[in-house]
């Protein structure tokens, strides 16, 4: 095991020989379970479907649901996924993979649904099929987070049984589990359904909270004020679960063991997109540093790129503010 510095972060990864064992372990584990599966046959409607294969395809499912066709088809297959990996569960309890793959398959479906209404939130208000949508994502968020915090718990029973060698594959499950938090704190503040003073706070939320960066507690009072749709209560709770993600992130980087390299990047990238808010100077310097890190070693993906430019621009904003 080596450690490396990654911005404030000394981060602990496994030299590739040890993650190689590690790897191993997980994957004889996942072919054991495999093997039991294998006889097992899940109706699923008018479907009779063996196990291993429902397995595999929720294994698939997550890089497949971008490609779906229209929000119910995201919808119905995510359900029909998470049902089937629930009646596998339900014949091997402990298996920690099940719950994760559901928590995985979920967040990814809500990321995607999520995107859809905040592309349309000016019109929740009038539209009650947006409107249920947003329930529903908030709602399934929230199921997401309860499986991956339950592949947390078992996955720590599988470490106790096999050793430390495999520790890393928790990090890769709490990470997750922040992601899920940050996902659901982000939709909430950006999903609300504005009328017309609080939509000039959503669209200047980056300002507004500039000018309270001593103080964010400041934005929420102003929510306060303001009536029904957007409360401080939301927003705090918003702004309480993106600050746990920031914690659980910072926590994996500093105390958990890490596969590799590119492992360690991809949680250095969600760990700078958290920090968005609440706006503050340190935290806009410590996201562009932290993505600009993750560069080194992912390569200019689009989402590091668009992260490295968001934050020189609210650098850029507060310098102005400020002066």
């Amino acid at each position: 095991m080596k450690t490396k510095k990654l911005v404030d972060f000394e981060v602990k990864i496994l030299d590739p020989q040890e993650y190689q064992r590690g790897v191993e372990i997980i994957r004889r584990e996942v072919e054991k379970k495999m093997k039991r599966t294998s006889g097992v046959s899940l109706t699923l409607g008018s479907q009779v479907i063996p196990g291993n294969i429902l397995f595999q395809s929720a294994e698939a499912f997550e890089s497949q649901i971008p490609n779906e066709d229209s929000i119910n088809s995201i919808i119905n297959n995510t359900e029909g996924h998470v049902m089937g990996i629930d009646m596998l569960a339900a014949k091997d309890p402990e298996f920690y993979e099940y719950p994760y793959l559901n928590g995985k398959n979920i967040l990814s479906a809500m990321e995607v649904l999520g995107e859809h209404v905040i592309a349309n939130r000016d019109h929740i208000k009038t539209n009650p099929e947006l409107l249920e949508l947003v329930g529903y994502v908030n709602k399934q968020n929230d199921v997401a987070i309860d499986y991956l915090n339950k592949a947390v718990m078992l996955y720590n029973r599988f470490i106790k049984k096999t050793g430390d060698e495999v520790a890393f594959y928790q990090s890769a499950i709490k990470g997750y589990v922040a992601s899920g938090l940050r996902l659901k704190g982000f939709f909430m503040i950006r999903s609300s359904d504005l009328d017309e003073i609080r939509r000039d706070i959503r669209d200047n939320i980056d300002e507004i909270m500039t000018k309270h960066m001593e103080n964010p507690n400041d934005l929420f009072k102003e929510c306060d004020s303001l009536s029904s749709t957007f409360q401080g209560s939301n927003a705090k709770i918003a702004h309480s679960m993106i600050f746990t993600a920031q914690k659980m992130y910072e926590h994996v980087l500093s105390c958990c063991t890490i596969g590799d390299e590119i492992q360690a990047a991809t949680l250095l990238a969600n760990y700078a997109n958290s920090l968005k808010l609440p706006t503050s100077k340190e935290n806009a310097k410590k996201g562009l540093a932290c993505f600009k890190e993750a560069r080194k070693i992912l390569g200019p993906l689009h989402q590091i790129e668009e992260g490295i430019s968001f934050y020189e621009k609210q650098l850029k904003a507060i310098s102005s503010v400020s002066n």
